[in-house]
């Protein structure tokens, strides 16, 4: 991929390493998820160093399942967070847990994120908080059970939080 644009090489270079650990990722959130309250015995064989230690990041939806997952992987990689979500006590569950394993307090960022400005504020808040984000995680979303008989209003709703309200 030889360039003469040494910004665009150090981006492609840095996608090609965070898409060769990506197993690795996988594997550590899988067991995060499936076994949320185990505890390695040895502390390193739970820990891989994917060093982004002094890095910043946002992570949405991180209130349950991939999104807390992830936001608990980077504290332990030394990541200065910004977590967001809708919902206050499991964000501040989040936050106590991060703690509790050496992690930075996160900065907690509550948005509702069918609102209209949400992208907005949910960035103005994590830059005001972290000053800069070097890693974002946009995991907001859901899926609700639908039939093809289901109402424009709740495609239009799946559709917004899924894919248009990101941008």
């Amino acid at each position: 991929f030889p360039s003469h644009d040494s910004a665009r090489d150090y981006r492609f270079a840095e996608v090609l390493y965070f898409d060769s650990i990506h197993g690795h990722i996988l594997n550590h959130l899988r067991t995060a998820i499936s076994q949320p309250d185990s505890h390695c015995d040895n502390k390193s064989d739970c820990f891989m160093n994917l060093e982004l230690s002094g890095r910043t990041a946002l992570v949405t939806g991180a209130s349950a399942g991939i999104g807390r997952a992830i936001a608990k992987l980077l504290a332990q990689e030394g990541v200065k967070l910004a977590i967001s979500g809708r919902r206050l006590p499991e964000l501040e569950s989040l936050a106590a847990e991060i703690q509790d394993l050496g992690g930075l307090m996160p900065s907690i960022v509550v948005q509702e994120f069918m609102a209209d400005d949400a992208a907005q504020r949910i960035a103005e808040q994590s830059l005001a908080a972290l000053g800069s984000v070097t890693i974002l995680v946009n995991n907001a979303g859901g899926s609700r059970p639908f039939t093809l008989d289901s109402s424009e209003s709740q495609w239009e709703e799946a559709m917004t939080l899924n894919f248009t309200r990101h941008r």
